[in-house]
């Protein structure tokens, strides 16, 4: 059954978040586990300021 979930991710300055595009897919890993997939819907984008 599938569901709607909404991630929130950390952010640190020297990575690049460039792949975190829409319809992009994703796999949540815990360990050595792979707990969950899906695809990006909806994005966000903000500008840090200084």
């Amino acid at each position: 059954m599938p569901y709607q979930v909404e991630l929130e991710l950390s952010y640190h300055p020297k990575l690049d978040y460039s792949a975190l595009e829409r319809a992009n897919t994703f796999r949540l890993i815990e360990g050595i586990r792979e707990i969950g997939e899906g695809w990006i819907s909806s994005s966000i984008y903000w500008e840090l300021s200084g």
